[in-house]
């Protein structure tokens, strides 16, 4: 999957126009991120996660090597993910709006 590839350790968040660091490490299928912005850790097996600052879970299905489907199952949300080089446009559809994000 072309995400895994990518080495990051900040986000910049174009809504928000401001950067977040964070840690992550990946073990085979376990996948681990620690976002210093929450003080929280987003981790688990691949495809499903839990975000324990959010005390909830999410569910990845890749659909090609550049777009992932998300459900977050606390706020009953369906969410495209579109990655384009460094790019990451994340369409929310309880929203019914992109949000973008470039990895540093």
């Amino acid at each position: 999957m072309y995400l895994s590839k990518i080495q990051c350790s900040s986000i910049f968040d174009y809504t928000r126009v401001a950067y977040f660091n964070l840690d992550y490490v990946v073990n085979g299928s376990h996948i681990s991120v620690y976002d210093y912005e929450r003080n929280c850790e987003i981790s688990d097996i691949f495809p499903s996660f839990h975000d324990y600052g959010a005390a909830g879970a999410v569910d990845l299905r890749v659909k090609n090597d550049r777009v992932i489907d998300a459900y977050d199952y606390k706020t009953a949300t369906d969410m495209e993910v579109t990655c384009n080089g460094r790019n990451v446009s994340l369409f929310d559809y309880k929203a019914g709006r992109y949000f973008e994000y470039q990895l540093g």
